[in-house]
């Protein structure tokens, strides 16, 4: 089964792999991590 997850305001540090890891401690398997970024700056977008 196939979900998507929304989350908001991360922290700079937190990139995909730090994401993955994450839900990895927690026996939860990720297919895949896409973070919406600035397209100027190249940062996370916050709001």
């Amino acid at each position: 089964m196939a979900a998507s997850l929304w989350m908001g305001d991360l922290e700079p540090y937190m990139d995909e792999n730090f994401i993955s890891r994450a839900f990895a401690t927690m026996g939860e398997t990720v297919m895949s991590v896409k973070i919406i970024r600035n397209r100027l700056t190249g940062q996370n977008v916050l709001n």
